[in-house]
């Protein structure tokens, strides 16, 4: 007994309202619409999502960034308005607006807008190749 009495005094006993429940699925589902959504935050995430959207390897990668290291010097607001024809090349990959404009336009995404030319550029790259950059030979040397 007197043990009883030296335990409940040493160790008061815990009020279980204080122990916190479980919450409801309501109370979590709440939660996860409360978190804020990931979003791709650098150039190099957004380079390795749009080649694993569009099934490329680390080697396109790489191939990738020497094209638009030759074609923008991988800047966004790259443009070039002085093709003989009066077509213009925009963005990432220089993209010419008179030959992908409304293929691309087709499939969603807008060669003047720079994250869609970025995915664009991916895009093409996937069903063509390099070869698209072919008149940059001399620079990224690709083939």
């Amino acid at each position: 007994m007197k043990y009883l009495l030296y335990l409940l005094f040493c160790f008061p006993l815990v009020s279980f309202a204080q122990i916190p429940q479980e919450p409801t699925t309501q109370q979590l589902q709440n939660r996860l619409l409360a978190v804020p959504k990931i979003e791709l935050i650098t150039f190099g995430e957004k380079v390795f999502a749009y080649a694993f959207k569009y099934g490329l390897d680390n080697e396109d990668v790489s191939n990738s960034l020497k094209i638009m290291k030759c074609e923008s010097s991988i800047r966004p607001d790259a443009l070039n308005t002085k093709n003989s024809d009066g077509s213009w090349d925009y963005s990432w990959w220089q993209i010419n607006n008179k030959r992908w404009e409304n293929y691309l336009k087709d499939r969603g995404l807008d060669i003047k807008v720079p994250e869609q030319n970025l995915e664009a550029g991916f895009l093409l790259y996937s069903q063509f190749g390099v070869k698209l950059w072919k008149p940059s030979i001399k620079c990224h040397g690709l083939s």
